[in-house]
């Protein structure tokens, strides 16, 4: 989902492999949060078919908020397994995932269809071939408006948007610090003063 422009992102893609693209392209998708993107790229999917696999990134850029992979697992009743460092081996049925956690790893089996995101690091990108290049030159990626995708505007975009961003910015940081002396009841009890009056 993107403006007209990402469409070459996609025949990127289909230079280093990929078979098609599909871009949800449209004004009314514009200004959309978690959710209003979603359910776009709900309708996406749904235009293509009835994959085994979708594979999403960890989190944008923009927003870092790491939820629309665990929102489309919700959308279409899938099971979903974040931050995947490696696919151990893939079946007919079921994937066998390995993804970080705070505590380490963990190797998951996952039945299938499911989703997985994926940070950047997962893999080294396979460079284009020049078959490839000169496929992706050809290669028609079909755009899909909101019309086109079936889409109620009233959940697209701003529209369909419960939350919006009305400002970001950097938080100030100072480098203060309070130096507390004594026995340790006397450090503790000082500490919980402190901690009580930033609450």
């Amino acid at each position: 989902m993107g403006i007209p422009a990402t469409a070459d992102l996609l025949r990127d893609c289909v230079a280093r492999g990929a078979d098609s693209g599909v871009l949800l392209s449209d004004r009314t998708f514009a200004g959309a949060d978690t959710l209003a993107t979603c359910y776009a790229l709900m309708l996406g999917v749904e235009h293509i078919g009835n994959p085994d696999l979708i594979v999403c990134g960890k989190m944008g850029v923009d927003g870092d908020t790491a939820q629309i992979g665990p929102e489309l697992a919700g959308a279409f009743d899938i099971p979903c397994v974040t931050d995947i460092s490696e696919i151990r081996e893939v079946a007919r049925d079921h994937i066998v995932v390995t993804h970080v956690t705070d505590e380490g790893h963990d190797v998951v089996e996952v039945p299938l269809p499911a989703i997985i995101t994926v940070g950047k690091d997962v893999a080294q990108l396979r460079m284009p071939s020049i078959a490839g290049v000169l496929a992706a030159e050809d290669a028609s990626i079909e755009m899909l408006t909101a019309a086109d995708a079936g889409a109620d505007p009233a959940r697209c975009g701003l529209a369909g948007s419960p939350t919006q961003v009305v400002r970001s910015f950097v938080p100030e940081r100072t480098h203060d610090c309070t130096f507390i002396d004594g026995d340790i009841d006397t450090q503790v009890r000082a500490l919980a003063d402190l901690l009580e009056e930033l609450s």
